[in-house]
């Protein structure tokens, strides 16, 4: 299972129609407007169509959540429901997945003083919200107990917590994570020895200037307790995001790393684990790409181009506006610069096939008015 970490604020969103691999990125044709101001989304059929819908967060503390419609030529979103959450602050991290085991499509969403859960009903509205007061800047989601329910770990620069499933959605305190003596800033859960078991991978910074970072992998013992620190490499520099996937189609993930105006792509041992007995083996950098001519706002690793090897999508400041940047994976675990376009509203990319032609589509959600639209592009 890939992930992704960001810490980004955001505000409105833009889809783009999927290309080729090769081809420019565009924003072709005409698209539809959500009249809402937004801190960041999220794209999932919430209503068991087959078709994404989206989720959008509002400064205030508010989600709204427009279904999606498919027709030949495009594809529109109209609004189902709003659900209010809990603290009433921005929201910074939202998840759409499956909390109870109904096979319906449930909320989690973050921000800075509660994880708040709303259970789906299947057909895009949500039910009363149940919160848990814990200082929050991001969040994940695995099963680290082995009872099919989705647990929950939140990372804030005091505290990492680790959240049980009870298999209903409601979510108990397992463990308590505290920085050795700097500030966590992002975390995620990884099967970082190969046990099948889902590990905890936190990183800290030793200041508020982001200076340098450190890795730290707590290991999984499949009941939801975890080891003490095992402490991984250091990167200069302020790592912006990394996120984990098979780089190098070798079966293990690895770990790709996003600072100071360049990718890294660091692989696992191909015989074995990141980790072994708590020490970290065999993770070697194998490539350093140029992306990102402005601070990077948020990058996610994904098959844009549909040859079977993960691609890097950055997307960072730029003067007017954002630029949104492709960088191929050769399936080696290099990379090969791609398309670049510049929009105005492009502080964050996420991709999907919206309107079902096989090809990955581009949701951009950025600074200003909001605006969606997937019109194939020539």
């Amino acid at each position: 299972m890939a992930h992704s970490m960001h810490t980004c604020l955001l505000f409105g969103c833009f889809i783009a129609a999927g290309t080729a691999h090769g081809q420019t990125l565009d924003h072709c044709g005409s698209g539809f407007e959500i009249p809402v101001g937004v801190t960041t989304g999220h794209a999932a059929d919430v209503d068991g169509d087959g078709v994404l819908d989206v989720v959008v967060a509002s400064a205030a503390g508010t989600v709204s959540v427009w279904l999606g419609s498919l027709t030949v030529s495009s594809y529109s979103a109209a609004q189902s429901d709003d659900v209010v959450l809990d603290g009433s602050t921005t929201i910074h991290d939202i998840h759409v997945e499956d909390m109870n085991g109904d096979g319906h499509a449930d909320l989690i969403a973050a921000n800075r003083t509660f994880i708040n859960v709303a259970l789906g009903g299947g057909d895009g509205t949500f039910g009363a919200v149940t919160s848990i007061e814990c200082e929050v800047c991001t969040i994940d989601l695995g099963d680290v107990d082995g009872d099919s329910a989705l647990d929950l770990l939140s990372v804030s620069n005091e505290e990492a917590v680790v959240f049980l499933n009870d298999g209903t959605g409601l979510l108990t305190t397992s463990r308590v994570f505290r920085p050795s003596g700097s500030l966590f800033y992002n975390g995620a859960f990884v099967d970082a020895n190969l046990d099948g078991r889902l590990d905890v991978h936190l990183q800290e910074y030793e200041t508020f200037f982001f200076y340098n970072s450190s890795s730290y992998m707590h290991l999984g013992d499949g009941t939801g307790r975890f080891s003490g620190d095992s402490s991984g490499p250091s990167f200069d520099g302020f790592v912006s995001h990394w996120m984990y996937n098979d780089m190098n189609d070798d079966g293990v993930e690895d770990l790709v790393l996003v600072h100071d105006g360049k990718a890294e792509v660091w692989l696992g041992a191909s015989a074995g684990p990141w980790i072994s007995h708590g020490y970290w083996v065999g993770l070697t950098e194998a490539s350093s790409t140029s992306i990102c001519s402005g601070f990077c706002t948020s990058a996610v690793v994904e098959d844009m181009s549909g040859d079977g090897y993960p691609d890097l999508l950055t997307t960072a400041w730029a003067n007017p506006g954002f630029s949104i940047q492709i960088a191929y994976g050769n399936g080696d675990g290099t990379l090969s610069p791609g398309p670049t376009m510049h929009h105005a509203h492009g502080e964050y990319a996420l991709s999907a096939d919206f309107n079902l032609d096989g090809r990955s589509d581009l949701m951009v959600v950025g600074n200003g008015a909001t605006h969606i639209g997937t019109p194939p592009c020539p």
